[in-house]
């Protein structure tokens, strides 16, 4: 009877392992996928953030260069 009860409490941790091992993988992938969702925002947010600091200078150029145009015209 000793064995028995033994091998059923040996078989209860292992599936109790097996439970923490697949909670810990799944919150790993998760994990994984958090970051790189954010690192795409980071992205998006970083080209943004570059597109609008260079838009007041290019529109600059554009005017410089359409003000250029009209004057070797007249």
């Amino acid at each position: 009877m000793q064995i028995k009860e033994e091998n059923e409490k040996l078989k209860k941790e292992v599936e109790e392992f097996k439970n923490k091992y697949l909670r810990a993988l799944a919150d790993y992938q998760n994990l994984q996928k958090r970051m790189l969702e954010e690192k795409k925002e980071w992205e998006k947010r970083i080209k943004k953030e570059f597109f609008l600091k260079i838009l007041p200078f290019l529109d600059n150029l554009e005017k410089a260069e359409m003000n250029k145009t009209v004057k070797t015209r007249v």
